[in-house]
């Protein structure tokens, strides 16, 4: 949760997310082989509570007495492999 997040691999901005709520998705394999050798790093601003920005009601954070949020409550790192299924006509 923030105003924006951005991905850098190394100095290279990878790309970046506007805060809508939902969670960041990033593929990787793209990237690849890079991704395995160089630095991976997230960048977070701040969202400011009086942001002039459009939030659904259960996007919006908690700002208690802050006067901006930022939160990385979990990151998931995993390996999609792909699975091709034959139907057994016996």
């Amino acid at each position: 949760m923030g105003d924006v997040a951005r991905i850098y691999l190394d100095d290279h901005l990878l790309t970046d997310n506007f805060y809508n709520g939902k969670p960041f998705e990033l593929g990787l394999k793209r990237f690849a082989p890079e991704i395995y050798s160089k630095e991976l790093t997230i960048c977070i601003l701040p969202l400011q509570k009086d942001a002039p920005v459009y939030l659904t009601p259960t996007a919006i954070p908690d700002f208690a007495e802050k006067t901006s949020y930022i939160s990385l409550p979990t990151v998931e790192v995993y390996e999609k492999m792909p699975v091709v299924l034959h139907e057994n006509n016996k």
